[in-house]
């Protein structure tokens, strides 16, 4: 009884009653929903980083479009963060949003496990003491200026850290409590995904099997058992990134081994010198050191707290003698000396990559704080208080440092709108606007495909590819990607349409382009919100005076009573001597006029514009109650309302769809008569008249609806057939004569005549009709995947009878 009567400081948290037990988790549980909170304030306030455009465009384009990295695009990392983060883009669309938090997240886990290891010291006397190392440890790890700058980016550098820990916990349990040898197949598990997440960490594989072999705890055969437990695990670990060198490994070397070679070479090549050789890697680190006080303090500490303990390290290590249980202050020798091997591989990988950057030495600064508590743990029992002084001392001033680093965070954390990467996606959406369904060409992907345009898979690493084409080929502002050599000197490796038909993406030409690049020569440059420009293809030119880069039409159904505004980016060319008035008007099929606004173009009349300055010009319209539901055409000119001369002619820009109300979004459900490729469906083709003579034409009432959005513009056919099978009479065209496939939307369905003549000579007998798509740039019809003609690329329709 009288064991259990203990001071408060000195309970173990087992022993502690229930009520201690659930203040303790509740308290450590608001300790970390505040880290988490700081942490996520941190990465939703900070800029995009052209380093995550790499992972984040890879995870999408394996998740939209089914590619795989190196074999269909470029890719120069070990595939696993982008792996994982196309299986969460499944569910989520917000790309940037999504990769950080789960890179938050993983920085989160993180401290977690940092608190952990101070929290369960068995060195550490009282639960007073364990609490401040758990607590000031983890605030500690979390106040560096290395782990505020690197973590929660959308990078490949907290998955990693947060496998490499989970190893070395796992492996230094595994071997404290004489667990069987076969336990360090996790830990090798762990450092395989940690080399599949940053190959930087492979070397990192050493440092555990010279522990194995090192620390007396197995016999000789016990420890063969336990090193190839650990490597079979590091192999299962490695399995995708083995997987995809095996699909392409021409490729997979280029990406992980020759893209090395020319960063290099493109950093020589605009005069770059720091940190190009091992000795300037070593004094780029030290000024890291110097320049970030808290980081260099971080090692000054464990310099400090390693001084104690020189002799014991230097000598045979007394672990475990005699098969007896290591005692605690022999734990935390055991756990420092496999830091420091952890320490001294990491920076070999560190130090790999050329030139160095701030968060390569990221995976450092763990094990530091975890050295210095292991190593302060180990002191003798007389300076032990003074340890923990130190300990104190170092993680405040880390501390208050880092208040200006977080504070800025706390204000954006509770306005999302403000969210950096919920501003991306806003930008994203807005810019697909103006994009329409061409790809774009750009060197900062994210933006693009947070609004579902396309890209070419060629960019997907954003500036990489062409900055290492740039070291290889020389490439100059000149001479910009356009065609097939250029796509070829830009990756090194992947030419244009690889994997295109994966991607699915339209090659008609890149609708628009943003930054990076050089200015693309006759496109129209549009101001990005916030940050960036994007350059249109135009849509439209009057006169050679104004150009049209783009329009910002709603691209979703609106109903009757709706009000919308359009814009218009208009790219002035000439100086005009008139004030020219805009006629915008949306038409039906019918060439009936639903809305109508004109005048002067938003904000200035036409003398005042300068030659190349891009105007935006906005009409507000409201939808008339009584709209019909269906499609209409917006159609804009330009005239001088003193003659009523038009300048050039009338242009369709684009369509909009009305539909009765929100219900009817939803679109028929009912059984169609065919689907093609599991986008379009024919909901019905009635032959008109099935008795015809040699001559006649031959009509088809077909009624079509969109399943899903259509990348192109496709072709109908309707086949007539004799009873051999050939051709005797066939009829090509849009299967909506006012609306292009690309432009259909799933809400409304579409109704269309065709009609075929057939020959005056035709033998009266029996014939088939048979309708089908096709794109009319590459002739490949679309798939009937659904109803009648499943698995053909025609529908058969009811036989007509041809008579005398």
């Amino acid at each position: 009884m009288t064991e259990q009567v203990q001071s408060p400081q000195r309970k173990s948290f087992f022993r502690a009653d229930t009520g201690d037990r659930i203040l303790l988790v509740a308290m450590v549980a608001g300790f970390f929903l505040v880290v988490g909170l700081l942490l996520l304030g941190l990465n939703m306030r900070r800029g995009l980083n052209h380093d995550e455009h790499q992972f984040v465009a890879g995870a999408t384009l394996v998740a939209r479009n089914s590619l795989l990295p190196y074999r269909d695009f470029p890719y120069f990392h070990v595939p696993l963060l982008s792996l994982i983060y196309a299986l969460l883009f499944q569910s989520w669309d917000r790309l940037l949003l999504t990769a950080r938090v789960f890179s938050v997240l993983m920085a989160w886990f993180t401290l977690w496990l940092v608190f952990a290891a101070g929290f369960r010291r068995r060195a550490a006397p009282s639960l007073r003491e364990r609490g401040t190392f758990a607590a000031l440890g983890t605030l500690w790890l979390a106040s560096l200026p290395i782990f505020t700058y690197t973590s929660g980016r959308a990078w490949n550098h907290d998955l990693g850290v947060l496998f490499l820990l989970l190893a070395f916990f796992i492996h230094s349990d595994a071997m404290l409590e004489r667990r069987s040898p076969w336990w360090l197949g996790a830990s090798g598990l762990l450092v395989g995904l940690a080399a599949t997440t940053r190959l930087s960490f492979a070397v990192l594989g050493l440092p555990f099997l010279l522990v194995i072999w090192l620390y007396p705890v197995y016999g000789a055969g016990q420890r063969w058992r336990a090193a190839l437990a650990f490597v079979l695990g590091a192999v299962v670990g490695g399995l995708p990134t083995l997987a995809l060198f095996a699909a392409d490994p021409a490729a997979f070397l280029f990406g992980n081994v020759e893209y090395v070679r020319l960063n290099t070479a493109y950093y020589q090549s605009i005069g770059a010198t720091e940190a190009m050789t091992l000795w300037g890697k070593l004094v780029y680190f030290g000024k890291l050191l110097i320049l970030q006080p808290a980081d260099g303090l971080a090692v000054l500490v464990l310099i400090i707290a390693l001084v104690p303990l020189v002799g014991t390290l230097r000598g045979r290590l007394p672990f475990a003698r005699n098969g007896a249980p290591p005692t605690p202050k022999e734990e935390s020798l055991f756990r420092l000396a496999f830091v420091l091997l952890l320490l001294a591989f990491s920076l070999f990988g560190a130090l790999a990559a050329t030139p160095s950057q701030p968060q390569y030495f990221y995976a450092l600064f763990p094990l530091i704080i975890l050295g210095i508590i292991y190593a302060l743990t180990a002191w003798p029992v007389h300076l032990r208080i003074n340890g923990l002084r130190l300990f104190i001392a170092g993680a405040l001033v880390s501390i208050l440092l880092a208040i200006p680093a977080y504070a800025p965070g706390v204000m954006t954390l509770f306005q999302p709108a403000e969210w950096r990467p919920n501003k991306l996606h806003a930008q994203g959406q807005w810019a697909m606007n103006l994009v329409g369904d061409g790809p774009v060409l750009t060197l900062s992907p994210i933006p693009v495909l947070e609004g579902h345009a396309a890209i070419y898979p060629e960019f997907a690493t954003g500036p990489f590819a062409w900055r290492g084409a740039l070291g290889r080929a020389g490439a100059t502002c000149g001479s910009p990607p356009g065609g097939a050599g250029g796509s070829r000197r830009v990756s090194g490796k992947h030419a244009p349409g690889r994997g295109a038909g994966r991607a699915g993406q339209r090659r008609r030409g890149r609708r628009g382009a943003v930054g990076g690049l050089c200015p693309p020569r006759g496109y129209v440059p549009v101001a990005l919100p916030d940050d960036g420009t994007l350059w249109l293809q135009p849509q439209a030119r009057w006169g050679g005076a104004i150009v049209l880069g783009g329009h910002d039409l709603p691209r979703d159904p609106v109903h009757p009573g709706d009000s919308f505004v359009l814009t218009l980016y208009l790219q002035n060319k000439v100086v005009h001597t008139h004030n020219l008035s805009i006629l915008v008007r949306l038409v039906d099929d019918q060439g009936h006029e639903l809305l109508r606004d004109e005048g002067w173009p938003y904000g200035s009349p036409t003398t005042s514009w300068q030659p190349g300055v891009v105007w935006p010009d906005g009409h507000e319209f409201t939808v008339p109650a009584d709209a019909a539901p269906g499609y209409y055409r917006v159609e804009v000119s330009f005239y001088d309302p003193a003659d009523k001369a038009h300048l050039g002619d009338v242009a369709t820009i684009g369509y909009l769809a009305v539909t009765p109300d929100a219900a009817a979004d939803a679109g028929d459900d009912a059984p169609a008569l065919a689907q093609y490729g599991g986008a379009i469906a024919l909901r019905t083709a009635t032959v008109m008249e099935t008795a015809v003579r040699a001559g006649d034409t031959v009509q088809v009432d077909t009624t079509w609806q969109a399943l899903a959005p259509i990348a192109s513009d496709l072709t109908a056919f309707l086949h007539v057939l004799d009873r051999e099978g050939r051709l005797v009479a066939q009829h090509d065209g849009a299967p909506d004569g006012f609306v292009p496939t690309s432009v259909w939307m799933p809400v409304l369905p579409l109704e269309e005549t065709v009609a075929v003549d057939l020959p005056a000579d035709l033998d009266p007998g029996t014939y088939r009709l048979f309708l089908g798509l096709y794109d009319p740039e590459t002739l490949v019809r679309v798939p009937v995947t659904a109803g009648d003609g499943a698995g053909d690329t025609v529908v058969p329709l009811e036989a007509i009878e041809v008579g005398e």
